[in-house]
């Protein structure tokens, strides 16, 4: 377990600690869907940023800890989803993180050949397939 993933997991602990401190159950979702409407609808309201739903940062949550690496089973467990499936819908990843990943198994040669650092000749026949 990296450590994103045990930050994500120690700021989860805080969070039931403070559901303890409120007197939920220990069994209580954190992001339920019911327990913002008390509350969040009249503080966008007050805020006067249009389009903010709570599942806005549900969204949220959920891509940015798929963005740092956190695996979606954890990420399943913090926002209480029983399927895997649900899980992948929030977790939406940024273009440069799926360029990243590709970038991952791109040769070392070839990004020198992209970047300028070798000659594309050496390693590219006259159509362009490559000789490597």
């Amino acid at each position: 377990m990296g450590s994103v993933e045990r930050g994500a997991l120690a700021a989860f602990a805080e969070l039931r600690q403070r559901l303890d401190r409120l007197g939920r159950p220990q069994e209580s979702l954190i992001f339920s869907v019911e327990s913002p409407s008390n509350w969040f609808d009249s503080a966008v309201a007050r805020t006067a940023i249009e389009g903010l739903a709570w599942h806005t940062l549900r969204h949220t949550f959920a891509s940015r800890l798929a963005m740092n690496r956190v695996n979606l089973k954890t990420i399943q467990v913090l926002l209480g989803h029983k399927t895997i499936t649900m899980t992948a819908r929030y977790a939406h990843l940024a273009a440069r993180h799926l360029k990243a990943a590709v970038e991952l198994i791109v040769p070392s040669w070839w990004k020198k050949v992209q970047s300028g650092q070798l000659l594309a000749s050496r390693y590219l026949g006259a159509g362009g397939e490559r000789r490597i």
